[in-house]
């Protein structure tokens, strides 16, 4: 279920990063990091260098 729900964000991410259900935001400025939802208990992180985006991580998010 996560994954197909990743799958259907990182769509949207692919399309348009500031899209409002992948609320976007920095989550780590010294790093760089970023975070966006998958649903509202997962959470994936990634950095941005130019137009190249990793990512790093998928996790629950800390509640």
């Amino acid at each position: 279920m996560i994954q197909r729900a990743f799958e259907k964000q990182l769509g949207l991410m692919l399309d348009n990063p500031r899209h409002p259900s992948l609320n976007t935001k920095k989550y780590d400025d010294a790093s760089g990091i970023w975070q966006g939802r998958v649903t509202l208990s997962w959470r994936f992180y990634f950095t941005i260098d130019g137009d190249v985006f990793t990512l790093l991580t998928i996790r629950a998010h800390p509640k």
